[in-house]
């Protein structure tokens, strides 16, 4: 399959403003229409009593009479789209903001204390020391296999612990190495979740998120023999 490429022009559309005609920023949501505008922008539009502020900007659906401001959601996947999309909008958004309340001699609202918190916190993350396994720095799984059937041994130990980027492949050479002392006959073995072969791509994060989302840890899986 070939690749397509997206210009910034196709999706614009989808992570700006229509009031400040900018790219969104603490995007907050209308329920009854899903339109989409910056918080500071439809907080403005709400409190100006020249306009109908009960109603949509975009659309003219009615928004609520009596109070506007109860039904707006903050839309935080649609604005982590905005934050991946363009490059340094996140930390030119805080730097703005602190330059704001600098110049003005204020302290810090809890919202931007909490970024600044999170851009520290990235900052340590991305610290990572020579020479080391990166993936001890990733989010870790918990998961209990055991075999299917009897055509292959049991583990001594069925609880492990490893990274969310694992995939069912990694998973089934280490249980090939454990198993015929061969991480290369991986083939042999098929890994299931509730009766259904993983895929061999599939990673830990995947199947967590997917097909263990409503259930608590570890995530159960068994291993039997591969089928022709």
């Amino acid at each position: 399959m070939r690749e397509k490429k997206i210009h910034y022009k196709d999706i614009n559309v989808f992570i700006t403003c229509s009031l400040c005609n900018g790219y969104l920023i603490d995007a907050a949501t209308i329920p009854e229409c899903l339109h989409t505008f910056c918080k500071t922008c439809i907080a403005a539009y709400l409190e100006n009593d020249e306009e109908d502020n009960t109603r949509c900007p975009k659309c003219d659906s009615v928004i609520d009479h009596v109070n506007p401001w109860r039904v707006l959601v903050f839309d935080r996947t649609l604005q982590s789209i905005a934050y991946k999309l363009v490059p340094h909008l996140y930390k030119e958004e805080i730097e703005r903001q602190i330059a704001y309340y600098k110049e003005r001699d204020l302290s810090y609202p809890p919202s931007l204390v909490e970024k600044l918190q999170e851009k520290r916190d990235e900052e340590e993350q991305q610290i990572i020391p020579a020479n080391s396994d990166l993936h001890i720095y990733d989010d870790q799984v918990a998961i209990c296999i055991d075999t299917k059937t009897k055509d292959l041994q049991p583990l001594p130990r069925k609880f492990i612990i490893c990274s969310s980027n694992a995939t069912v492949t990694h998973l089934k050479k280490l249980l090939a190495k454990m198993i015929f002392q061969d991480p290369c006959q991986y083939r042999k073995i098929d890994i299931y979740l509730d009766e259904q072969i993983l895929g061999k791509d599939h990673t830990m994060r995947f199947i967590s998120l997917t097909k263990w989302r409503h259930k608590m840890p570890p995530i159960c899986l068994t291993y039997g023999i591969a089928s022709d």
